[in-house]
């Protein structure tokens, strides 16, 4: 019995490996998609500055529901034989929650982002609340996603979980593309 699991461990570890090199090559894109769009002038620090609190909040999120969701989910499946309930109510009560948290963002974002960018134009400041409101509503999708692919992950499809876990990344991506053509952004 040993003799099988070997492979099928080996072809999900090979798996795993080759879609986190996708998803570091799919961030390294968006770095270089990032300089190429704004610089490293002023729309550089207008666009780190629009991003800053809501991305810390993800990363926040991405750093607890990555260490402690998948032994929940684990639990969940011992316990109960399945862990769709669990994985429910996370996605409504974590989903609502910083959807809501992201409607939030976006309302303040008038407020916050002029003190954050105290030497800008009426128009910088205009774009930057903009690129804000993007951001904030990355939050609850990126939440999602960190949700979903632990879920991937205790049913082994390993595959799917690596895609989905790259959702944040290529949703920044289409940010700073969408940036660059609607608002005229430019290195």
């Amino acid at each position: 019995m040993a003799l099988i699991e070997i492979p099928l461990m080996l072809r999900n570890s090979l798996y795993v490996s080759i879609l986190t090199a996708l998803s570091s090559a799919i961030a390294l894109v968006y770095q270089v998609v990032l300089a190429m769009t704004f610089g490293t002038g002023a729309d550089m620090d207008i666009y780190l500055c629009s991003v800053s609190v809501p991305l810390t909040l993800i990363g926040i999120f991405a750093g607890v529901l990555g260490y402690k969701l998948v032994p929940a989910l684990q639990s969940a499946v011992i316990r109960n034989g399945s862990s769709d309930q669990l994985v429910r109510t996370l996605s409504l009560g974590l989903g609502g929650t910083t959807l809501l948290l992201g409607i939030i963002g976006c309302f303040f974002a008038k407020e916050l982002i002029p003190s954050l960018n105290l030497n800008r134009t009426l128009t910088e400041r205009v774009i930057a609340i903009q690129i804000a409101n993007v951001a904030w509503l990355w939050l609850p999708l990126a939440v999602l996603s960190y949700i979903y692919t632990a879920a991937l992950h205790i049913r082994s499809r390993f595959i799917s979980a690596a895609l989905c876990q790259s959702l944040p990344t290529v949703g920044a991506l289409a940010g700073c593309l969408i940036g660059r053509y609607q608002w005229g952004l430019s290195a």
